[in-house]
């Protein structure tokens, strides 16, 4: 009789575990039903689209995109006047200390020549 009980009890236990394995399966199959209904509806509504419609987003794309290369070129086109501007700057600022130096230097030597050698000099230019 304790033998009849162990087998039951062992069939019951088998059965559980039978259970449980199609109650994990039947999940699974679930989930993966809800994915292919959702790439079939995906797919769906990509086919009702016009055919037109990405080609028009494409051209605005493009659209944009040689603005922005246009606006790109402009925007480097100032930098390199405002780098010319400013090297200019920095050039007649350097010109402008040598010749007032160099003024100040021909000031300061002319005034200790005598009278008779300025004229001489202005008479030979």
């Amino acid at each position: 009789m304790l033998i009849v009980l162990i087998l039951n009890l062992l069939l019951a236990m088998l059965c559980w575990w039978g259970i449980w394995q199609i109650w994990r399966l039947r999940q699974t199959l679930a989930r993966v039903s809800a994915q292919i209904n959702w790439v079939e509806a995906q797919a769906l509504q990509l086919q009702n689209l016009p055919s037109a419609m990405p080609i028009q987003r494409l051209q605005s794309l493009r659209r944009q995109y040689r603005q922005t290369i246009l606006s790109l070129q402009q925007t480097r086109q100032l930098l390199g006047l405002l780098e010319w501007g400013r090297w200019l700057w920095q050039q007649s600022r350097a010109q402008g200390y040598t010749s007032q130096s160099h003024t100040s230097q021909v000031h300061t030597s002319q005034s200790h020549t005598s009278q008779p050698q300025k004229r001489q000099k202005r008479e030979q230019f």
